[in-house]
Formats: structure tokens, C-alpha cells, sequence
């Protein structure tokens, strides 16, 4: 089951099979938002719904409440109480540079350690080695033209 093989520490008992949280959610992403983000970034309890409410969204996924609202200060915009502003393309790539400019990851993109970017942006490695390759691409055609 995904969410077991996703979080292992939430939903997998000790041999990995789906805990009953998991079986009960399972293919419900309403439900899997509201339980995975509960009491976090910012979010209330599962019964409020903020989980699925402030989920990720625009193109480096602002997730939480908390960090709804702080690029909504930095953007002008009324994120928490429009959070859907960040599914339209624009504001999407907006708060995305927003939050990268926040957060210095111009500094450490600089260093070329694409490993600590990641964990930056991702909070894990999740997607560093197709990040590796377009780094690659992209540096063998910068440095071609």
C-alpha cells in the first residue's frame, strides 16, 4: 500500500505491512491530507480540514497554513483565506520564487550541492537523482553555448 511505503513510520507496522489509519484513508486524499498535516505548519487538528485545505500547492508545493500566510504577506495576497490562488499559473511561479528567494536558495544553488538544496526544498533527498541528470543537461548546454 502507498502510504505505508510513503510514510513507514505512520503507516506500517513493524513488519511493514499498513497499519489500520492507513487502511482506513487509503485512496482518500481528503482524508490522507487531513491526517498526514494535522497539527503542523501551522495546521489545526484533522477535524478542520486545514491539512487538505492547505495543501500543496503552486510550483514548489507552499504547504501548511503557516507558510501559506508568509507568502501571502510577502505576495500581497490573501493565502489563507483564498489558498486556491496558488493552482493559477502565475501565483503558482510567483510564490514559488518567493519562497526560494526566502529561504536562500539562491546561495546554496550557487554551490552547486544540489543534495542540500533538496533537502532545503524537499526536507528529504526525495528527487535528487532525476535533479542530478537535468543539472547535468543543463550545465552540458550551458557550457556549449
Amino acid at each position: 500500500m502507498g502510504l505505508a511505503h510513503t510514510w513507514p513510520a505512520r503507516y506500517a507496522d513493524m513488519t511493514g505491512q499498513p497499519t489500520a489509519t492507513a487502511v482506513r484513508i487509503a485512496r482518500k486524499p481528503v482524508q490522507i491530507a487531513n491526517t498526514v498535516y494535522s497539527d503542523r505548519l501551522g495546521n489545526g487538528a484533522e477535524s478542520t480540514g486545514d491539512g487538505w485545505r492547505y495543501r500543496g500547492r503552486g510550483l514548489i508545493q507552499i504547504t501548511g497554513r503557516s507558510s501559506y500566510a508568509a507568502s501571502g504577506i510577502a505576495l500581497g495576497l490573501d493565502l489563507v483565506e483564498r489558498p486556491e490562488q496558488l493552482e493559477h499559473p502565475y501565483t503558482a511561479a510567483l510564490s514559488a520564487a518567493e519562497w526560494w528567494h526566502r529561504n536562500g536558495c539562491n546561495a546554496l544553488a550557487d554551490t552547486g550541492d544540489l543534495a542540500v538544496v533538496t533537502r532545503k526544498v524537499n526536507g528529504g533527498l526525495t528527487g535528487l537523482d532525476d535533479r542530478l541528470k537535468l543539472y547535468a543537461g543543463a550545465m552540458t548546454y550551458i557550457g556549449s553555448a
